[in-house]
């Protein structure tokens, strides 16, 4: 048999073998995109839609899922050889667009998690709003290069591998980054709403979302990391693990939305009187409670929550909110 032969077969082998991974991970994707799109589109009843959808939310959520079906579509064309109907090579350059595409649009999102959480402290994000251009830039680099290696253009090639290296080393970074900042800013929060809480649980709800959100950026992170092992190690299971990663980005996404939706600021009572620390309580869906040191202003319970997924109007809620 040929080297060339042998070559061929080797390639299909991954070529089915990323399929298999993948369409495992989209099933998934497609369940939790469901179930994501109920909660942001529709009432508790399930039935009507919110009187205020977050859409760009919703936007987000189908550009992920569009790419991630792409991806799916054009492994099955590779793996029935039917991209001879494509230019040459062509099926591979639109894999490497979308999965960088998307990898961009979550790692974006974060940023803008960690921004709404900090509310609008343009020195908190620097840091990771850097980071991302920095991806963004090397993506640009990465993309242009190849679709000119694949016309024919003289593309250094050891640079386009360390651009690859430098995109998973930064989304690592960045996710590290964004996930502890949006972390630690819930976790004072919680703390300083402590003496508020009316329901002595063991976890609050806060609690809850700060697992939640760590435990959604390390399988963001694990899969760029997988992602990078790969190509360093072995580039043809450097494929497979970015074929996995566009789905994994995108189900993690999902999982923010559906997991916080149920959770809520009920178990938080105000006093209604700036002034007075005893009197009725009202169970409020949006307040800001005043740094004492600082004199800032903190989040409450429910601005952490909202931030990560869609919630009903609050227009009417809003005329109860109160300093404290």
């Amino acid at each position: 048999m040929s080297t060339s032969s042998q070559t061929d077969d080797a390639l299909e082998r991954i070529n089915i073998a990323s399929l298999f991974v993948e369409s495992i991970m989209y099933g998934w994707l497609l369940i939790s995109f469901v179930f994501a799109m109920r909660y942001m589109i529709l009432d508790e009843s399930g039935m009507k839609m919110k009187r205020c959808v977050h859409w760009y939310l919703v936007v987000v959520a189908l550009l992920l899922f569009s790419f991630a079906t792409v991806d799916v579509c054009l492994g099955l064309v590779r793996v029935l050889r039917l991209d001879v109907h494509f230019p040459p090579t062509g099926v591979d350059t639109m894999l490497v667009i979308g999965i960088f595409i998307a990898i961009v649009i979550v790692d974006a999102v974060l940023v803008f998690r960690c921004w709404v959480v900090y509310l609008h402290s343009l020195k908190v994000i620097c840091l990771p709003a850097a980071l991302w251009l920095g991806t963004t830039a090397t993506v640009i680099f990465y993309v242009y290069n190849t679709v000119a290696l694949h016309v024919g253009t003289p593309v250094d090639t050891a640079r386009l591998e360390h651009s690859l290296e430098a995109i998973l080393s930064l989304t690592i970074v960045q996710n590290i980054v964004s996930t502890g900042l949006i972390a630690a800013r819930i976790w004072r929060i919680d703390r300083e709403s402590a003496r508020f809480r009316t329901r002595r649980t063991q976890k609050s709800h806060l609690q809850m979302v700060i697992r939640i959100v760590i435990e959604s950026g390390l399988l963001c992170t694990l899969s760029a990391l997988c992602s990078f092992i790969s190509f360093w190690s072995d580039k043809n299971a450097g494929y497979i693990a970015s074929d996995a990663e566009i789905q994994l980005v995108s189900i993690a996404y999902n999982l923010i939305i559906i997991r916080t939706a149920n959770q809520t600021s009920d178990e938080y009572a105000f006093p209604t009187s700036p002034s007075s620390g005893s009197g009725p309580a009202l169970q409020l869906s949006i307040v800001r409670a005043r740094d004492r040191t600082s004199g800032n202003f903190e989040a409450a319970p429910r601005d952490v929550i909202s931030s990560f997924n869609d919630s009903e109007d609050n227009s009417t809620i809003k005329k109860q909110s109160t300093y404290v």
